[in-house]
């Protein structure tokens, strides 16, 4: 006869953990309502200060899961033009960033890649290369994604592997949301995009940006093998310590997976010669990087729609198969972070935030080094990298004229950590991409996400201090 076992917990305890996430929307909604009425002083504007409500308001949201990721994106855009922050037409107009439109094409290529079988073989080539050690292959996937991500925007990298990944998961049968080897690996596809896309110019958008910025306001600038050389010692640390964080806290163990070798045997000789289909596949997607890398200034959205259309038009694929692999909820939950963003920078609520926070203390010059570190590594985890480096670098190039900080230094300082974004999956493509997989949890990327954001901060310190004045980038200006 099976044992009977008796909960004992409190009535009300059992009630509020059914209904944890209703009573923290709540509470989160009545903190907001009631941040509202609070009357606005210090010269921020009346929609700056709505601005900020609303960020964190959904932040919060965001990061408890209280409502999907989607309802919130959703909740963003609809907070924005009612409370007067932008116009309505201003706030739903930003579902037409490009950036959205990237993860769409993102979506079809890697349906392209799933269907046609290309991916299950690349997946094959991995777990060979492994030798079924699962530690190794988080590991050669790390490295794998980030060296790619130093020759073509992170975002696409993140679009041709996730397929592959997808693959390994599924011939592994491991579960989504309990098995921690597969949060690890999605995890590490992931974290090696974004750490190896801050490493050149070819990584991010965000990378030019920062160096047209420069050039802008000083006349200065910092060549391609410069910036690599200066932040490549860096990006190797931190992909030494995310293997570490990844393989220890979910306990990813030092061992040989014993049907490995026979499932990579059967599943090789199911695959056949490499097919036609496999073929045009192949060259799309060849072409595709190319172009990523090479006409940077068609826009890498554009190129990512060019490429899934001639997907259909080569009969890779069918709509059907297009929409069975696009998760709208997250493209819906970016546009709501872009908004956010945008209101922020818009209403000027982050400068009025950065001239507060330098105005409050009057720090050295590499203590104004790590604020800078710091805020470009925390402000990117709720609004894009691209838009950090537009709203804070400019701030930051003024306050570095006036404590005498070479501007270079003030720059790679800003572009750089606002790349690194570990935690949420709405500060990067790649994040967001590999959290649809559905494999880990908000709070899973927040805590493991959260230490290597303080190694980062960590790493870029110490290379500022110690590295980088023995490459001529010393923190004062001669």
């Amino acid at each position: 006869m099976d044992k009977v076992v008796i909960d004992r917990r409190p009535l009300y305890l059992l009630f509020f953990i059914k209904y944890k996430k209703a009573f923290i929307f709540v509470a989160a909604t009545l903190a907001f309502i009631a941040a509202l009425t609070v009357p606005v002083r210090g010269g921020l504007t009346q929609e700056g200060y709505k601005a900020l409500c609303v960020f964190l308001y959904c932040i919060i949201l965001w990061m408890t899961n209280a409502l999907p990721l989607a309802i919130t994106g959703l909740l963003a855009i609809v907070l924005i033009p009612t409370l007067k922050v932008l116009p309505g037409k201003v706030s739903y107009a930003f579902f037409g960033n490009e950036a959205i439109f990237f993860i769409l094409g993102a979506f079809i290529i890697a349906a392209a890649v799933k269907k046609s079988g290309l991916s299950e073989r690349i997946s094959l080539e991995i777990l060979l290369k492994s030798g079924g050690s699962k530690r190794k292959l988080v590991l050669y996937l790390l490295l794998f994604a980030a060296s790619m991500s130093f020759i073509m925007p992170e975002h696409a990298v993140a679009a041709i592997l996730f397929p592959v990944i997808t693959d390994i998961a599924t011939m592994l049968k491991l579960k989504k949301g309990t098995d921690n080897f597969g949060k690890a690996l999605f995890l590490a596809l992931a974290w090696g995009c974004i750490t190896g896309g801050v490493a050149t110019y070819l990584g991010g958008a965000r990378n030019p940006i920062a160096v047209g910025l420069l050039e802008e306001f000083t006349g200065e600038s910092i060549g391609f093998f410069h910036w690599m050389i200066a932040v490549t010692p860096a990006v190797l640390v931190m992909l030494f310590f995310a293997y570490f964080i990844l393989t220890k806290y979910f306990k990813v163990q030092n061992e040989v997976i014993p049907t490995l070798k026979e499932v990579v045997r059967v599943k090789k000789i199911n695959c056949g010669r490499f097919s036609f289909l496999e073929a045009k596949v192949a060259i799309v997607t060849v072409l595709t990087v190319i172009a990523w890398v090479l006409f940077k200034d068609v826009g890498i959205a554009n190129i990512a729609l060019l490429s899934a259309i001639t997907m259909f038009l080569l009969d890779v694929i069918s709509w059907k198969d297009a929409t069975e692999s696009i998760d709208w909820g997250i493209i819906i939950m970016y546009g709501g972070a872009i908004s956010l963003g945008s209101a922020l920078i818009k209403t000027n609520a982050v400068f009025f935030l950065a001239d507060k926070i330098m105005a409050s203390f009057q720090p050295a010059a590499f203590t104004m080094i790590i604020i800078f570190i710091a805020l470009s590594i925390w402000l990117t985890e709720g609004v894009s990298n691209s838009a950090v480096v537009v709203f804070l670098l400019p701030v930051a190039l003024s306050i570095a004229a006036k404590y005498g900080i070479n501007p270079k230094v003030a720059t790679l300082c800003v572009a750089v950590p606002s790349g690194l974004v570990y935690m949420l999956p709405t500060g990067s493509p790649p994040n967001a991409i590999c959290y649809s997989s559905g494999y880990y949890s908000i709070k899973e990327s927040f805590q493991a996400g959260l230490i290597m954001n303080v190694i980062s901060i960590i790493v870029l310190t110490l290379s500022v201090r110690y590295y980088w004045p023995l490459i001529g980038l010393g923190i004062k200006i001669k």
